[in-house]
């Protein structure tokens, strides 16, 4: 499920796959260009890019697309967007998506296609991550700093590919004072996150950073290495944040 800029060597990929076939489905809500729209279709008679889509996930344009009869694809599919795990309180879409943070996705295949939605193994594993997580939650809170940029206060911290970005952004506000929250992870991807009452638009945050996103949540991809340490960890930490903050005051002086 990635943006089309964010696909290495897009095009070639194109014409490699346009050898063998004629029918493209793009299985991605993000927006796409008009660059990327005219590269695929170029390649392909017909190409599906789901542009009438966009609110729709990779997993629930699957589901539509593909899978109308599989009970996996469909639960895959009404659990999908972690926002509508939190409105329903579903314990078990929860669970799952904690293990898929963990690493734990393709292990989770198998079972699921035999209808074995949990098990006592995977509860075992459950446990043990969830002590990891709520340990980086509260060291993503520890380390925080907060910056006024312009008139909007700015939660920076960093955090490890332990703990999701919804989670981290959620926490991270939950802690602070901060009307917005940025969190680079360590491979180098950042997050904003907006505390409900703010009406910034995240959008153009994102978009600095090859990005993109809804106006509440939005994220892209450092440029490690080119200018500014090639690691995010404690000791480049530092160094990171003032890119990024000079990167948003920038910004905000310009708007």
């Amino acid at each position: 499920d990635l943006p089309p800029r964010h696909v290495p060597g897009l095009e070639a990929l194109l014409r490699k796959m346009a050898r063998t076939n004629s029918l493209m489905y793009w299985n991605s809500h993000h927006a796409q260009s008009q660059e990327h729209i005219d590269m695929v279709t170029k390649q392909f008679k017909t190409a599906d890019l789901a542009t009438d889509d966009v609110d729709k996930c990779s997993a629930e344009l699957f589901f539509e697309r593909f899978l109308r009869q599989d009970k996996v694809a469909r639960d895959l599919a009404a659990i999908a967007h972690d926002i509508e795990f939190w409105e329903r309180n579903d314990a078990l879409s929860g669970k799952l998506a904690d293990l898929i943070q963990a690493g734990q996705g393709k292990h989770l295949i198998e079972p699921l296609s035999r209808g074995v939605t949990w098990s006592e193994s995977q509860e075992d594993q459950w446990k043990a991550y969830l002590e990891k997580k709520e340990k980086e939650l509260a060291a993503i809170v520890k380390r925080a700093q907060e910056k006024p940029i312009s008139t909007t206060t700015i939660a920076f911290s960093h955090a490890s590919c332990l703990v999701s970005s919804a989670d981290a952004g959620d926490r991270l506000l939950a802690g602070s004072k901060a009307d917005v929250t940025c969190i680079v992870f360590s491979d180098g991807r950042i997050f904003f996150r907006r505390r409900e009452g703010c009406e910034l638009d995240l959008r153009p945050l994102a978009e600095m950073f090859s990005g993109g996103g809804q106006v509440f949540a939005s994220g892209g991809v450092l440029p490690l290495g080119k200018g500014i340490p090639k690691q995010v960890k404690n000791d480049t930490w530092k160094d990171i944040q003032f890119y990024v903050e000079r990167q948003l005051a920038d910004h905000f002086d310009k708007a």
